[in-house]
């Protein structure tokens, strides 16, 4: 299988954790930055930093046996660039009401260029049983509060900075089929803010328990 190439200007910044203590969860975003290259010492940082953010907003939404992780920055620009990871376990507070572990709050944002294929999605591990108006469909109340919290995160990390490095828009990258990469990788940017939740529930399959790479 071919390589990831370098994506210049990018970090990819992780949030990460479990349900019920085994199946893995993690919400991958992109960013670009500015300044200097990122320094392990000024990731660090900023990781500290956004597991606090992630925490504050998104254990009141997830159930007492959902446990956030912590936080991870990767520099893209190159094999090497820098990485730095903050564990920092954090359960949930929201109740004991347990859903199935893959049913996530599908978050779709907006993309400056349009593309085909789909469209930049998170899907956020959060709500209990109570959340649910039945068993397809979340309450009217819930997808906003999991919008309001991804939209606080953004906020924190957008314009934020360590060590001579300055964090800036949301973008995706798109690598290309497995089997002919491209170089460089394209970069999109994503409208800060343009945040929109599925009322519909939406699952993880496929998602769960894979092994997260540092690219």
């Amino acid at each position: 299988m071919p390589e990831l190439l370098p994506v210049p200007g990018v970090v990819k910044v992780e949030f990460y954790g479990t349900m019920t203590g085994a199946t893995k969860w993690a919400n991958v975003f992109h960013y670009r930055y500015s300044g200097t290259l990122p320094s392990a010492a000024g990731l660090a940082a900023l990781a500290n930093t956004y597991d606090g953010v992630f925490a504050t907003y998104f254990a009141p939404l997830q159930s007492n046996d959902t446990q956030f992780g912590g936080c991870r920055i990767t520099d893209l620009s190159s094999d090497t660039g820098a990485y730095a990871d903050i564990p920092d376990p954090t359960d949930g507070t929201r109740g004991a009401g347990l859903i199935p572990a893959q049913l996530a709050v599908l978050v779709s944002y907006q993309s400056v260029t349009r593309f085909r294929g789909g469209h930049p999605r998170s899907y956020f591990v959060a709500g209990i049983d109570s959340d649910l108006l039945n068993p397809s469909t979340w309450t009217d109340t819930f997808p906003g509060l999991v919008v309001a919290a991804a939209t606080e995160v953004q906020g924190a990390i957008i314009g934020s900075g360590a060590d001579g490095t300055t964090i800036g828009n949301p973008c995706w990258v798109r690598y290309g089929p497995k089997s002919d990469r491209l170089d460089p990788p394209q970069i999109f940017d994503i409208v800060p803010a343009t945040f929109t939740a599925l009322a519909r529930v939406a699952t993880q399959r496929r998602r769960t328990g894979r092994k997260i790479s540092r690219r």
